[in-house]
């Protein structure tokens, strides 16, 4: 039987969509019809937004049919159990992104923010998709981002989201371009607390620069 799989696009405007016609058997497994899908985007240079290496996992791919999202607990169910028949119409919601998005090396500016959060923070990048629903991750808490410039000209891609509030220490920084379904990891970004991090701290020198703990002004190293 024939099935058309209307394939949205995250990233893209919402009455923007294009159709696909797939052949199944009615024993055809959920699981086998994503890889199906997969295969047809990829025959059509679509590589989809997942982790590095791993291109189309199910956290880049879902599926849609009756009004009801398919999760991977119902991959082993043939499609026929499922009520599916001859013509029926699946949506499959996808990120679509270059090689490029997942295997660039981000930085940020600045590199530091107190635990009151407030600061701006620029990310850096080689090629960022324009998307209306980018987010950055501090750690585990999301803030929404704005791309400034998609590196189309210079080659740099740049967003700008504001530092929340987080408790002091190293945190990784994020950032997803289908609103927090999936995620590329970033830079460092430290937290410091000015309450306790004031006054003069001694800071551990590596041996082979010739010197050992030193005592230097928070400002001076931080700010």
């Amino acid at each position: 039987m024939w099935i058309r799989i209307r394939v949205i696009d995250r990233q893209a405007p919402k009455e923007e969509h294009e159709e696909l016609e797939i052949c199944v058997l009615e024993a055809t497994q959920l699981k086998q019809l994503r890889e199906l899908i997969q295969l047809r985007l990829a025959q059509e240079n679509k590589a989809l937004l997942g982790a590095k290496g791993d291109e189309g996992d199910s956290s880049s791919l879902q599926v849609v049919f009756n009004g009801q999202l398919l999760s991977s607990e119902d991959d082993e169910k043939p499609l026929g159990q499922m009520g599916v028949r001859n013509g029926s119409v699946f949506c499959c919601l996808v990120s679509f992104t270059s090689h490029t998005v997942f295997e660039q090396q981000m930085c940020c500016f600045p590199h530091h923010c107190s635990v009151d959060g407030g600061r701006v923070v620029h990310v850096l990048g080689e090629k960022f998709p324009n998307s209306s629903r980018t987010s950055c991750r501090f750690g585990r808490i999301v803030t929404g981002a704005t791309i400034e410039d998609d590196g189309t000209e210079g080659g740099i891609s740049q967003l700008r989201c504001v530092a929340p509030p987080h408790p002091a220490g190293p945190v990784t920084i994020s950032v997803s371009f289908d609103g927090g379904i999936t995620w590329l990891e970033g830079p460092t970004f430290w937290y410091y607390d000015p309450l306790v991090c004031s006054g003069t701290y001694g800071v551990c020198v590596p041996a082979d620069c010739g010197a050992g703990a030193m005592p230097v002004a928070l400002e001076q190293v931080i700010l």
